[in-house]
C-alpha cells in the first residue's frame, strides 16, 4: 500500500506503539510524570545531570522548544494499521510532544494492511492458550489411556504449559501498557 504525506497530521485521539519503550525511554517512563507536565519552579529543583540521556528532564522539552522556534524540519513516519493502532517508525518523541502541547505535525503515513506487532503477538500468545485448555477438553481413546497411565505426569504438564502461557500474557501486558501511548 502506498504512503500518503500529511502536511498537518493530528496526532491526538489514535493509539500508538513506541518501539523500544524501556524504562529509561524518557523522562516520564523513569519517573511517572511527564517533563512537559512540570512547571519552571519543579524543573529547576531537579539536579542536572552530567551526562544526560533521553529521560532527561529537558530532552522532551528542548525538542518542544526546537519545533517551536525552527518548525518540524523532518516529516515523522508512521504506519497505520488494520488493528487500528498506529506504529511510530520514526518521530516518537515528535509525535508525543505534538499530541501534548496541540500542534500538528508533517507526517508521511503507510497503511498497512495487518495487525500491528503487539496485537499479533498478543493474537498468538492466546491462541496457544486457547489451543493447550482446547486440547485438554478433548477425549480420545489415546488420551483416556495415556491419562490412566500417565495422569498425574500428563496434568502436571498441562497444568505448567498452561500456566506458563497466562503468565506469558500478563506479563506481555503489562509490556503493553507501558508501550502503547493513547493521546
Amino acid at each position: 500500500m502506498g504512503d500518503l504525506y500529511v502536511e498537518a497530521f493530528d496526532p491526538k485521539r489514535k493509539k500508538y506503539y513506541f518501539n523500544n519503550c524501556h524504562e529509561n525511554f524518557c523522562y516520564k517512563t523513569r519517573h511517572g510524570i511527564c517533563s512537559l507536565d512540570l512547571t519552571e519552579g519543579e524543573i529547576k529543583s531537579i539536579p542536572i545531570e552530567v551526562h544526560p540521556m533521553k529521560d532527561n528532564v529537558n530532552y522532551c522539552r528542548d525538542i518542544y522548544k526546537s519545533i517551536i522556534k525552527n518548525r518540524q524540519q523532518y516529516p515523522v513516519y508512521i504506519s497505520s494499521n488494520k488493528c487500528d493502532h498506529y506504529t511510530v517508525k520514526d518521530g516518537q518523541y515528535r509525535t508525543c510532544i505534538a499530541s501534548k502541547k496541540g500542534l500538528k505535525l508533517r507526517a508521511q503515513v503507510s497503511q498497512n494492511d495487518k495487525i500491528c506487532s503487539v496485537c499479533y503477538r498478543e493474537n498468538s500468545i492466546k491462541n496457544s492458550i486457547n489451543d493447550i485448555e482446547n486440547r485438554g477438553k478433548k477425549n480420545t481413546f489415546r488420551k483416556t489411556i495415556f491419562h490412566k497411565i500417565l495422569k498425574k505426569e500428563l496434568q502436571s504438564n498441562f497444568k505448567y504449559s498452561l500456566d506458563k502461557w497466562k503468565k506469558d500474557l500478563s506479563d506481555y501486558e503489562l509490556e503493553k501498557e507501558r508501550d502503547f501511548r493513547e493521546f
